[in-house]
């Protein structure tokens, strides 16, 4: 009430002021008249079409009004019921973000409003905290509460946490908070002006705690039966205040109708004792002969001074289950026993005679008739005197399985039945029977020197299910227990297989030493006080053959040893066994080969392997080329594991695997030096070279097959002379150097440069990592001297430049003309002599005694005749010396090419060169010659 005086306050001082002042503008833009107002966009200048707008009253949730503005922004206020209003703007911009606006306690009637020109903004977020007091604190109370803001349809739901989030809020604008408990005891709160500040998007209000309007609830912590005496006792914590007395409400749950009954009583403490049966007939307030299992449910509420209760929250924990006393003052006991051997069981077994022996006592209780009842038998016995304890047996045969219940009623004195729980028993009769279904030794195949284990399966037949039983399960090797273990079991279905396992770590004293056959005993035995049906099945014996095998791979092997890169590899192994027992191939032995951890195909052996025998594996060439490996430039691993069959036992398998690290060839053949040189008389080339080799090589590698190599000499890319080389030789030495000579007629070539070659290895005979550097190149350059040899340079006076024509002898005449060897234009030089003679075109020369040089022109000759055949009619050499080129023939002969070698010796001082028709020789006798001849392009040269 005191929240609705404060409202009508406030609106009855606010109407005379509104009704006197006009109605305000905003800074955006003025109304259009008195009943409209401009809303902007948040730029204050661009209008906002198409907002809406929506009117709530701000003393409630209520909506009143929804509604546009116009394109121009513009809305027209409704006439209203007169009072205040909270009127909310929204307009989504750019289809996604949205602007707001909104005015709380707006004055809207008929006649006049209080609305202003309004700007839109970007919202913010308001946010929270609410907490009930710790005792309903909790996340279910919490999510029920919700928030509102009066006069608009904002809500927002509150967490497990008890956080709220207010969004689309308005900066600048005050709100009225609504905060709704939806609990009973707590009264609705409100937040009153609440204001986002302009300048942020978001405000987090201080924590909000509830508090409850009535008594708090009454916190039960204590709810036992004593089943003895038909007693419930209660406990609770005291009220936070002061109380005049606690009400105790007990609820009675009926199972057949499902209603509750409802009970009184009243107390000053905090603890209560409810007595719920008793053996007075005044007292009593539940059936005593009723032994069914009732639920009752506790409640206490506190009363103060002026009779407010406390509120009341169910909690499951204040129930408790009870039942009549009567059965817990009573004993009934039962056991069974194997009729044949007076042993306690837990089950009969089919076909076999049991004793269900049981006793019943009450002393307070006596009681003068047994009746028993099962599924094949009725036993009722009467006593003279009512008694108070009586014990007696039934005997039982069951031909097939199940279960069956035996029910014992007794009888008071006063000849009323009573039937308990206690005396309905529950028994089995049973058709169990274990076996050993699988039976093998681990592992299968043994070896020397390494413990033995079993593993397999036991059967389970039978109909019934036979919880918690345990087998004792008991391993022997030739008579010597070596095993022993108790599998658990729960629950096993039917005809299921049970598996155990000996592993060899538990059975190390069990190491056999030597090879043979030994044998493996199994007993199977179970720990439930039942007969099985057979127990000739629970034992059985298997031979175990004892080996001493031990296959080991003791190399790994490349083929070649040295592969070149894109070589085909392929890998080996050699596989020896070191035991003393032999090994039995079974065809299914192979050797797996990895290179670089790619796997290649396997290799095969399908030989017996003796002791101490060794066997080389390969790997097979099946897949083709897919699967065919190649090197390439670097090293590789190949990796061998030797594969056995299951039943093959080996004593070391960390020897079955083994590796190889291949490097790849880089064998090369290099040619270091290569020289050729003409011998000093120009009739024969020297060669020589160095080669070497160098790099991994294996003798077993196809391309090292070849004995020798070649080493190929050239002329002008033609082939001049061959040799072989060793290669034994070379791969000892690593070096060798190489001479060889050829003969050679100079005058064959008419070069500056004569180019040589020499090639190792041409025909590749021998595989190397390049062939670069397997050729050299030598050349031999030709030298001449300027001796003007095509006559056409002259001297000053006209002369030909350098030539000196002498007459010997006789009578000659020596000439030069235009009538040259290669144009019209060139000249020659001549000697003619018709009476005999002997004359001399010569020019000076500068060379070296005893070396040899190569002379060549073109001789032109008419009628030619000569005194003496010692020495040639035509001739050129070096004057003086008598080494010269002879042109013997006589007669004429047209321009003839002649070419020679002349090694002159030191018996002159200056040497010339001379054309000769005739010939004079210091110390000999001359030779006159008659006839012409013509002398054109003298060269003398030689090469370097």
């Amino acid at each position: 009430m005191g929240y609705s005086r404060t409202i009508f306050f406030t609106v009855f001082c606010l109407i005379p002021l509104l009704i006197q002042c006009n109605l305000p503008t905003d800074a955006g833009g003025e109304t259009i008249n008195e009943r409209t107002v401009v809303v902007y966009l948040n730029e204050g200048r661009n209008l906002a079409p198409d907002t809406d707008i929506t009117i709530g009253s701000t003393l409630n949730d209520s909506v009143i009004y929804t509604g546009l503005t116009n394109k121009k922004g513009e809305f027209v206020v409704p006439k209203l019921n007169s009072g205040l209003y909270a009127v909310f703007f929204e307009k989504q911009k750019n289809g996604k973000d949205t602007l707001v606006a909104f005015q709380n306690s707006v004055f809207i009637s008929p006649d006049k409003h209080s609305l202003e020109n309004d700007t839109l903004r970007n919202p913010g977020v308001i946010g929270g905290v609410i907490q009930f007091p710790e005792y309903d604190n909790t996340p279910e109370n919490l999510r029920r509460i919700t928030v509102h803001i009066l006069g608009t349809i904002r809500n927002s739901n509150v967490g497990a946490d008890g956080s709220f989030l207010l969004t689309n809020v308005a900066p600048g604008s005050q709100y009225n908070i609504k905060i709704n408990p939806n609990r009973a005891g707590y009264t609705t709160q409100f937040l009153n002006d609440i204001v986002l500040p302009l300048d942020k998007n978001e405000r987090i209000l201080d924590t909000i705690y509830l508090k409850l309007d009535s008594i708090a609830p009454v916190e039960i912590k204590g709810l036992s039966y004593d089943s003895l005496n038909g007693v419930v006792q209660i406990s609770w914590n005291p009220a936070l205040e002061r109380i005049s007395y606690y009400e105790i409400f007990r609820y009675s749950i009926n199972k057949s109708t499902d209603q509750l009954e409802h009970v009184k009583s009243y107390s000053r403490d905090t603890v209560f004792s409810d007595t719920l049966f008793s053996l007075t007939e005044n007292e009593i307030k539940m059936d005593l002969d009723d032994t069914s299992v009732v639920k009752l449910e506790y409640r206490v509420e506190a009363v103060n001074e002026r009779g407010e209760r406390s509120i009341f929250y169910f909690n499951k924990e204040d129930t408790i289950s009870v039942r009549s006393p009567w059965p817990y003052r009573s004993t009934f006991t039962s056991s069974l026993i194997d009729s044949a051997t007076g042993q306690s069981i837990s089950r009969p077994t089919v076909n076999r005679t049991a004793g269900f022996t049981y006793t019943i006592e009450n002393e307070k209780h006596p009681f003068k008739k047994v009746r028993l009842l099962s599924a094949m038998d009725t036993v009722a016995i009467d006593f003279d005197s009512a008694v108070t304890v009586f014990s007696d047996t039934l005997y039982l045969n069951r031909s097939r399985p199940g279960e069956e219940y035996i029910i014992v009623e007794v009888y008071d004195s006063l000849g009323n039945r009573r039937i308990f729980c206690g005396h309905t028993t529950s028994i089995t009769t049973s058709d169990l029977n274990y076996f050993i279904a699988d039976f093998v030794s681990e592992p299968k195949n043994l070896i020397i020197g390494e413990p033995i284990g079993a593993s397999g399966e036991i059967g389970y037949e039978t109909l019934m299910l036979h919880d918690h039983d345990t087998l004792s399960v008991t391993l022997y090797l030739d008579d010597k227990q070596i095993g022993y273990k108790d599998i658990s079991l729960n629950a096993v279905s039917p005809a299921r297989r049970i598996p155990f396992t000996f592993d060899p770590s538990e059975t190390e004293s069990a190491i056999i030493s030597s090879p043979g056959t030994y044998e493996l005993k199994l007993i199977v035995k179970n720990s439930l006080s039942v007969f099985e049906t057979d127990t000739s099945d629970n034992v059985q014996v298997i031979e175990i053959e004892v080996t001493d095998l031990d296959l080991k791979i003791s190399r790994v092997v490349c083929d070649p040893q040295f592969p070149f890169d894109g070589d085909r590899i392929r890998c080996g192994a050699w596989i020896r066994n070191d035991g003393t027992s032999d090994f039995e191939n079974n065809f299914h032995s192979k050797v797996k080969f990895e290179i670089n951890r790619n796997e290649i195909p396997s290799g095969y052996f399908y030989n017996e392997l003796k002791s101490g025998d060794s066997v080389l594996v390969w790997s097979s060439d099946f897949g083709g080329e897919a699967m065919i490996w190649r090197a390439k430039n670097s090293p590789f691993t190949i990796s061998a594991s030797l594969i056995l069959n299951d039943d093959v036992p080996n004593r070391d398998t960390a020897t079955t695997s083994k590796s190889l690290k291949v490097d790849v060839s880089d064998f090369n053949l290099k040619l270091e030096n290569f020289d050729a040189n003409l011998s000093s008389d120009m009739t024969a080339m020297h060669y020589s070279a160095l080669v070497r080799s160098e790099g991994l090589f294996s003798k077993d590698h196809p391309n090292f097959a070849v004995d020798s190599f070649p080493l190929s000499f050239y002329i002008e890319d033609e082939l001049d002379t061959m040799i072989l080389i060793s290669l034994d030789e070379l791969l000892q030495e690593q070096r060798l150097e190489i001479s060889v000579s050829k003969e050679i007629c100079i005058c064959d070539f008419d070069l500056n440069t004569i180019n040589f070659r020499a090639v190792l290895n041409p025909d590749t005979a021998l595989k190397e990592i390049t062939y670069d550097d397997n050729s050299k190149n030598a050349v031999l350059l030709r030298r001449a001297f300027d001796i003007n040899g095509n006559f056409d340079r002259l001297d000053q006076e006209g002369n030909i430049d350098g030539w000196i024509d002498t007459v010997v002898n006789g009578v000659a005449s020596l000439r030069h003309n235009r009538n040259g060897l290669r144009t019209a234009y060139s000249r020659t030089v001549s000697i003619v002599s018709y009476g005999g003679g002997h004359a001399v075109w010569k020019h000076p020369i500068d060379i070296t005694p005893t070396k040899t040089y190569k002379v060549s022109g073109w001789v032109l000759r008419d009628n030619i005749d000569q005194d003496s055949s010692e020495w040639p009619p035509v001739s050129i050499g070096f004057y003086g010396t008598g080494h010269i080129l002879a042109i013997p023939e006589t007669g004429s002969h047209d321009w003839t090419y002649f070419c020679g070698l002349i090694t002159p010796d030191g018996l002159v001082g200056r040497y010339y060169i001379s054309c000769n028709l005739g010939f004079d020789r210091i110390g000999s006798n001359e030779n006159n010659a008659s006839g012409r001849v013509s002398f054109d392009d003298i060269r003398v040269e030689y090469y370097e």
